[in-house]
């Protein structure tokens, strides 16, 4: 099928996406080809299971003969898993029949109740498995089309009142003006309708209506999303309304979300009105300065370009105006929560969010329990955390190592104190016309900025939370590189007498049980980490005046564990390269297998950012044989011993 002709020339470009899987969850995408049926090519995190119990309780008009009422039911995709549920009826038991509608593949379950007496119950119990999706869409990546295949066809499909509408094309024309490509025209059309448009319950159409939206400037999200539906169709762009359901308390649990497909990304998904309430709610905040504001709001809006979908939404639709099997009387525009006819005419959607209306035909009851506590991202402001700075800024850095073109992230703990990181860098950079920046932070740290795409690899030492990022898709590769070990230290006369204990765990309830000065890194390090599990396996909560949290890094805490005479846990790492400057210190207890130290290094996923190709060389070469020999030799002309030993020795402690 044809698209209206902007600009553009037929690139396609192979994905794989690199996230971590568990067995029975759907495969990751492998895009060589456009389809709209081509999977999410999306970074998944951070996953919420809901247990949901939604009824919908329908009241037909006096003497209704038959009330038909189709339910849409949620599929497992790449962004969630549905296990079957359970549905029933009350008081009238009537057996669904189950099938999907042939254009977008929605899946209903439809019920046909003949003569319903006063209100009926349909009730659908089920369990969801939710990820927050990230795309993290780069402009400059996204590839340009003249010809969509015909398969786009549902996608591209303009809206028939819109078309010879003389003040629609002329914005469209506007929007268009002198933008570089997809990416940019779909952002302009983002910009037009938050400038444009109002958010508003009373004067809203239930429908998608993009004539609605553009005449009244005025709407819910559904208004929101049809318009820029529509908006991005005429200009040639496959796109899509999906409707789904809040996994939280509210009137109505209907929220629908906008998507278009943009290669190499493929569909992703855009929440306008969302953001601009939130924005709106940030402007009003009085405990926020001018220049927070600022920052949030601008970090709102750079979430929403880059493609972003909460793990408080599941998907239940997608499209609009398809005909829905078994037949209705007509096509449905959509479907918010269920589609209702009784003896053929619509009932109307409720809109409880409108306070002028008193009256519903039907109505939702629900109940979502979650697996763990979860916030709203659109009203949650530490949501934003990821966005405050963008991803690829590189302002913040404490070592800088090559001079290339090529910009690389690299957060790290000892190995960047130390000198690790500097040595293997620069040997790194020399074939890469490159430069890498060392972001100085502990494992747990580090593996956030992971997370939020601050940096674009990591050297850390936490396997539990290593294991869950690779788990949760947002990190990748996890290549194991090095290792060293933790000893205990502290003051030769050894007061708590750990000299002569058995195993850590017993050295660690002595210095308890004596009461002696014992400093904690408390940062979320791999050190704290392990330090917490040591006091668990030995059955003990540290508390008390002699637990000392130094909230510092590994060095810092090393000499004021000097300074005060105290014990501490240190890396042998830290500790050879600063032994002559810690004189009331001595290691005190070490060769404890459980204190064998093993590093990996991870990265983001190649797609999710501009350095992912270059980030996931560096992971490798930290495994390959030149870097090896340079970290097995790493110490030994200053110290006479090298401070870390290598990967193969790494390996039997895993």
């Amino acid at each position: 099928m044809k698209a209206v002709q902007i600009r553009f020339g037929l690139t396609v470009i192979l994905i794989v996406f690199c996230g971590g899987l568990r067995a029975g969850e759907p495969e990751p995408p492998v895009a060589s080809a456009l389809d709209p049926k081509l999977p999410y090519q999306v970074v998944r995190s951070d996953p919420v299971t809901y247990d949901v119990d939604l009824s919908v309780v329908v009241t037909a008009p006096y003497h209704t003969k038959v009330l038909k009422v189709w339910l849409p039911l949620p599929q497992s995709d790449f962004g969630q898993v549905v296990e079957d549920g359970r549905l029933s009826t009350f008081p009238e038991k009537v057996e669904p029949k189950i099938a999907r509608e042939p254009v977008y593949g929605n899946k209903f379950a439809y019920f046909e109740f003949h003569e319903p007496k006063g209100g009926q119950i349909i009730r659908h119990r089920f369990r969801a498995k939710v990820w927050e999706l990230r795309w993290n869409l780069d402009p400059t990546r996204v590839t340009t089309v003249t010809e969509w295949p015909e398969a786009f066809g549902p996608y591209l499909r303009s809206h028939a009142g819109m078309e010879q509408d003389d003040r629609f094309q002329v914005v469209l024309r506007g929007i268009a003006r002198g933008q570089q490509g997809p990416a940019q025209d779909l952002n302009a059309v983002i910009d037009w309708i938050d400038h444009n448009l109002t958010y508003d319950h009373v004067d809203a159409s239930l429908r998608a209506d993009a004539k609605h939206a553009f005449t009244k400037r005025r709407g819910h999200c559904s208004d929101y999303h049809g318009l820029c539906t529509t908006m991005a169709r005429t200009l040639g762009y496959p796109a899509r309304l999906t409707y789904g359901m809040a996994m939280f308390a509210k009137n109505s649990p209907s929220h629908c979300k906008m998507e278009a497909f943009l290669p190499p990304y493929g569909w992703v998904s855009f929440d306008l009105s969302e953001t601009q309430k939130m924005v709106k709610r940030i402007a009003r905040d009085e405990n926020l300065d001018a220049t927070g504001k600022e920052q949030l709001c601008r970090a709102a809006k750079e979430r929403l370009k880059s493609g972003f979908r909460d793990n408080t939404w599941l998907l239940i639709t997608r499209g609009t105006n398809y005909d829905l099997v078994p037949p209705a009387s007509k096509p449905v525009c959509v479907v918010r929560t269920i589609y209702a006819e009784a003896d053929g005419e619509a009932l109307p959607d409720p809109d409880p969010a409108n306070v002028q209306k008193r009256e519903f035909a039907w109505m939702t009851v629900g109940r979502f329990e979650a697996d763990k506590p979860v916030s709203y991202p659109f009203k949650d402001l530490q949501s934003l955390r990821a966005w405050v700075c963008s991803p690829g800024v590189y302002e913040e850095y404490d070592g800088v190592y090559g001079k290339g073109k090529q910009k690389l992230m690299v957060a790290a703990g000892s190995p960047g104190e130390l000198g690790l990181l500097k040595v293997i860098a620069e040997k790194f950079v020399a074939d890469q016309d490159a430069t890498v920046y060392w972001r100085k932070a502990g494992s747990g740290k580090s593996l956030e900025l992971l997370r939020d795409g601050k940096v674009n690899a990591v050297m850390v030492h936490a396997p539990e939370a290593e294991r869950k990022a690779v788990e949760e898709g947002w990190a990748t590769r996890r290549v194991l590189f090095g290792a060293n070990e933790f000893l205990l230290v502290g003051p030769a006369k050894d007061p708590a007498g750990i000299r002569s204990a058995k195993s850590v765990a017993e050295a660690y309830s002595r210095i308890a049980a004596n009461g002696s000065r014992f400093l904690s890194r408390g940062d979320n390090s791999g050190t704290h980490q392990k330090e917490l599990a040591i006091w668990r396996h030995a059955g003990i909560v540290p508390k008390g005046a002699w637990y000392v949290i130094a909230g510092n890094y590994m060095a810092a805490t090393l000499r004021q564990a000097n300074a005060e005479k105290a014990y501490f846990m240190v890396d042998s790492s830290t500790w050879i390269a600063l032994r002559d400057e810690t004189p009331n210190l001595k290691v005190l207890l070490r060769g404890d297998r459980s204190l064998v130290n093993v590093y990996h290094a991870l990265c983001r996923p190649r797609q999710t950012t501009p350095a992912g190709s270059l980030a996931a060389k560096f992971v490798d070469f930290l495994a390959g044989p030149e870097a090896q020999q340079l970290l097995r030799d790493f110490g030994m002309k200053q110290f006479g011993e090298s401070l870390y030993r290598d990967a193969r020795y790494a390996k039997e402690f895993e």
